[in-house]
């Protein structure tokens, strides 16, 4: 039995997981500073993951935060 596209993309993403957390220093200064009021857009996707960042980012104590649908 062949592996399928899937399974081989949920292998993949411990490693995708931890490539991502090493790239965080070059790009922190570019991340939101505690108490800044953060708007993120989205549209399919990419707006349920602005609705989790929201709800973290929020009840984290980190600052307001809103997601908003692109369409």
């Amino acid at each position: 039995m062949s592996t399928t596209r899937t399974a081989v993309e949920i292998a993949s993403q411990p490693a995708t997981w931890r490539q991502a957390a090493r790239t965080l220093p070059r790009h922190v200064a570019a991340l939101p500073r505690r108490g800044e009021r953060v708007a993120v857009v989205g549209c399919g996707t990419s707006w349920f993951m602005a609705l989790a960042y929201a709800e973290l980012r929020e009840s984290g104590g980190h600052g307001e935060t809103d997601a908003f649908a692109a369409s």
